[in-house]
């Protein structure tokens, strides 16, 4: 689901994009190909359990989960 407002990350507007994985609402600076936000793909501040699911989502969308 794509909403508009601001972004969860940067604070700034225009926030387009849901990441797939931890439902931050993210503009198109703070948002991958993937669709999955900056802060996950980097793994920062997310649970065991959500770094396991963010590395099978990552698998899936052919990504490369250690980056």
């Amino acid at each position: 689901m794509e909403s508009t407002g601001l972004c969860d990350i940067c604070g700034k507007a225009g926030a387009m994009y849901t990441c797939s994985l931890c439902g931050k609402r993210v503009c198109q600076l703070c948002v991958t190909v993937g669709g999955v936000c900056k802060y996950c793909v980097g793994g920062k501040s997310i649970s065991e359990d959500e770094k396991i699911v963010r590395e099978r989502v990552l698998k899936e969308k052919g990504l490369d989960p250690r980056i």
